[in-house]
């Protein structure tokens, strides 16, 4: 086997796609994962990146390891968090490939966040799922703590009936392009107290949400109040089209309409059409401490975790 000190570091291109999804495959067998990585995915992990921003690790032609540094655009206070993604195929485990990836990537995400958060101490994130044994350890070792619990949630659609009508006399509508710049500030809003949840840009916003390749607009629904003309709440979806699961990517609700039932009538809706479109199942990942009670939420309308994820942080840079 090639020594690990002959391997080719190199950034990820856009030519190593096929490549990278063997590579994930293999990684997710080994740890036990349920994800399963497409070329959309490819996409969106080399989306807002530099080449500096990603790492591709090579014996000979073969890639045995990747890894990228990103974040949203966005205007972050107490700190900015950069998320890193990556892994080591598995007969290239415990020969120091792993520390050497971790250590390229904390360059790149002081690098990452100076560019898109000039003056805002950068913290770096890796979620990491609770079958996997080898990358905590190389966290644990690197200095890292693990920080948030995170829960995969899943729900079968059955047969049910539509809500009858919106509660509290509110209107509820489809996404509509010309709702773009009012559903990035609710969004905005709706998520203030979610943890490492910060605002989003207009470009982000469109890149990443109502721009995502499987952005669902027949399953993405809002209420708003007749009144005011103000939105209240709403739920974002994708959707892919081969596939019968629903991704319910984002639900949020204004803090002064929470507690009225609002983000259940909307999750009861979607799921409704959905049933009604031939979708089987629908999907959610959600702060296992999420203030606002949304666990508890999902849970009475169906949904079960199937999953669990923790996010470990560490500080990169020091405030000031």
């Amino acid at each position: 086997m090639t020594p690990s000190s002959d391997l080719t570091w190199r950034p990820l291109t856009r030519s190593d796609a096929p490549a990278w999804i063997r590579l994930t495959t293999d990684i997710g067998a080994a740890d036990s994962t349920s994800q399963r990585r497409d070329l959309n995915d490819f996409e969106r992990l080399l989306l807002d990146t530099e080449p500096t921003d990603t790492v591709a690790v090579l014996d000979g032609d073969t890639l045995v390891a990747y890894g990228v540094a990103w974040a949203r655009a966005g205007t972050p206070v107490d700190d900015a968090q950069v998320r890193l993604s990556g892994g080591v195929a598995p007969a290239y485990r415990r020969r120091g490939v792993g520390r050497q990836l971790l250590e390229r990537l904390h360059e790149s995400a002081i690098a990452v966040g100076a560019r898109l958060f000039p003056g805002v101490p950068v913290t770096a994130v890796v979620p990491v799922h609770e079958s996997t044994t080898d990358l905590p350890r190389l966290l644990a070792t690197a200095g890292y703590d693990p920080t948030r619990p995170f829960l995969v949630m899943g729900a079968t659609l059955a047969e049910t009936a539509a809500p009858w009508q919106p509660p509290d006399g509110l209107v509820l509508e489809h996404y509509r392009p010309e709702f773009g710049q009012a559903w990035r500030l609710l969004r905005n809003a709706t998520f203030a107290d979610h943890w490492g949840s910060y605002p989003v840009t207009e470009q982000a916003w469109r890149d990443h949400f109502t721009g995502d390749v499987d952005f669902a607009p027949r399953f993405s629904v809002h209420l708003r109040d007749p009144g005011s003309g103000d939105l209240a709440a709403f739920v974002l979806c994708c959707a892919r089209p081969d596939s019968r699961n629903l991704a319910v990517v984002d639900v949020g609700t204004l803090r002064s309409w929470r507690g009225k039932g609002l983000a259940g009538f909307l999750l009861t809706q979607v799921m409704h059409e959905a049933r009604a479109e031939g979708y089987e199942t629908a999907t959610l990942v959600v702060d296992a401490l999420n203030p606002t009670g949304a666990v508890t939420v999902y849970e009475r309308h169906g949904f079960t975790t199937t999953d669990r994820w923790t996010r470990h942080t560490l500080p990169l840079t020091p405030a000031g």
